[in-house]
């Protein structure tokens, strides 16, 4: 096995533990020795992949998120992908609350801005007829939409989840039904 493929497996071990011991604990209780305990490795080894555990928090959850983005951008309809990623963030919600509790809205807003907002930015481009707007028209409805579905996908979150997955992507999509989109 590789160095670059043991290591990823390692961090993998590492972000499951994490996982399980919050289940049991409060994150702000989890120590490393309660990590290195749970996954059956040593403390240099931890601390060769990761600075402190809210690096390993930071990291599970970015992975977790890259994971999920990945594998609804590989669908050939923009529903089918953002169903699939609007699910798992509710599989996950309880690891993105304490992320967000631990580690503030600043850094998981860069999380989702990153990857998450590159999909959507992609949906949105796609959807959006270029030829009926300059370029420049054309990438502010683009960031317009993009950010929009964010917030949207962040305050579904925030409020509890309240509506479903299946109700969340009618929402989303009679937004994406306005005049601006084909």
């Amino acid at each position: 096995m590789k160095k670059e493929e043991l290591s990823l497996r390692t961090k993998e071990e590492l972000a499951l533990s994490l996982k399980i011991l919050m289940q049991k604990k409060e994150f702000k209780k989890i120590t490393v020795t309660d990590l290195i305990t749970e996954c059956n490795i040593s403390r240099p080894t931890f601390y060769y992949h990761f600075k402190d555990i809210y690096a390993l928090m930071r990291w599970a959850f970015e992975y977790n998120i890259l994971t999920a983005v990945r594998q609804s951008s590989h669908t050939e309809s923009w529903k089918v992908g953002l169903t699939l990623f609007l699910e798992h963030i509710k599989e996950n919600r309880p690891f993105v609350m304490i992320v967000y509790q631990s580690l503030g809205m600043d850094t998981l807003h860069q999380i989702f801005s990153g990857d998450v907002s590159r999909v959507i930015n992609n949906v949105v481009r796609k959807l959006i007829d270029a030829s009926r707007y300059s370029p420049k028209q054309h990438q502010f409805l683009v960031d317009f939409y993009s950010h929009a579905i964010m917030a949207s996908i962040m305050h579904w979150v925030f409020t509890d989840m309240q509506n479903s997955v299946e109700e969340m992507i009618q929402l989303l999509e009679l937004a994406l039904e306005s005049p601006h989109l084909v």
